[in-house]
Order: structure tokens, then sequence, then C-alpha cells
């Protein structure tokens, strides 16, 4: 099953969404990514025992993107909803094209971060230099120390009015030992990935809740 989407909204911001259970990763790459041209930033999405064949397969399509990857414990179809029962392979995709510019960078160990580590979000985030109607969004391999890039990322950012949002790879079935990020073609186990998103065109709507 494959498919892709458009997405639109008011101000014609141009995200494209692809989607793909092929169990060959280069087919489904090629599948989920067929009308995507010139992205920024590219997200995806993929099953716990692909992962590495996925990764592999979109930095090779896409070398001069910022790219950034997940394990996940489910698969998308194409009308949004989740399909628990699938075989175990798959890929989802979302893209953000002219319309947005990005930087992106990588904590490589939570375990081990420092200070210093502001520094290298913060110029991560001087690169790109325009608080107004930007976002960092932040994606790490679940572990017993979440609360410490989150803290280091609001500390970095506490003057620059820039909201942090995101969460933690998925496991299978929730049980699996580990996680899997990537960034740019490489695969990381302990790591936390995080990208500053800047709309041209619109804004951000941030809405805050317990769960």
């Amino acid at each position: 099953f494959d498919g892709l989407r458009r997405i639109r909204g008011r101000q014609n911001m141009d995200v494209i969404c692809g989607y793909s259970s092929d169990t060959n990763a280069e087919i489904a790459v090629r599948n989920a990514t067929s009308s995507i041209k010139n992205p920024k930033m590219i997200f995806f999405f993929g099953l716990f025992d692909m992962f590495e064949e996925l990764t592999a397969e979109m930095a090779k399509r896409f070398p001069n993107c910022e790219i950034i990857g997940a394990s996940t414990s489910v698969a998308f179809q194409n009308d949004m909803n989740w399909d628990a029962n699938r075989e175990g392979k798959g890929i989802s995709v979302t893209a953000f094209g002219d319309d947005f510019e990005c930087t992106a960078g990588i904590l490589e160990d939570v375990r081990q971060l420092t200070y210093d580590d502001c520094d290298h979000i913060r110029a991560t985030y001087d690169r790109l230099g325009k608080p107004e109607n930007t976002v960092c969004v932040e994606i790490m391999n679940f572990s017993e120390t979440e609360e410490d890039p989150l803290a280091l990322l609001n500390e970095a950012l506490k003057d620059t009015g820039v909201y942090v949002v995101g969460g933690c790879a998925g496991m299978i079935g929730g049980y699996e030992p580990k996680t899997l990020l990537s960034y740019n073609g490489v695969v990381y186990d302990k790591a936390c990935v995080y990208c500053f998103i800047h709309n041209k065109r619109g804004g951000y709507r941030i809405i805050n809740g317990d769960i």
C-alpha cells in the first residue's frame, strides 16, 4: 500500500506526506517520496526492523537535505489512521518545501550532556535567526533521562520566544529494549535530534495539554 498527500493550509504552505508499506526499503522510499522535490527538511518514521535500511535509502535519495528519522511501533495508512496489525514494515514521510527555512542539529549522547551543548543548540538556531513563526521540534531515543535534553533546549532558547515540541521514538509493542533515531543517514540509539522550522508564509499554534 502506498499513498501521497499534499497539505496546503490557508496560506498555501507546502507540505507533502508520503506512505508506503512495501517490505523492500528501496521501493518503499521511492514510492513514499515520489512527489517530493527539493525539500528543505524531511521527517520519516519507519518500522523498527527495517529502520537502518530506510535511513540509508533516504540519505541516498536526498543527499542535500536535512533528514530526521525515528523508529515507530505502528505504521500510517494514507487516511492517517493507525494500523497495528501490519507485518512490521513500512515508512511514513513528511517533507517541508520552499515555504519553510530549516536548520537542525544533534545531541549524540543524552546521558552525557553539558552546558557546552547549549552553545551548539544556539548556534544551530542562530543560523536561522528568525524567532517569529519558528518552532523547535525534537525527537529523542527513549531513555531514563528524557528531561535532560528538554531542559537544555529550553535553556538555550529561553530568550528567543521559540517553543520546543516533540517526543520519543517508538518501540515495537512498547517492550523493545531500545529505539532508533537517524540524522542525515547516521543511526543513533542514545541521541536527541532537534530542528528549527521557520514558516515563511504563516504561523504556528502550540497547544499544551495533559495526556
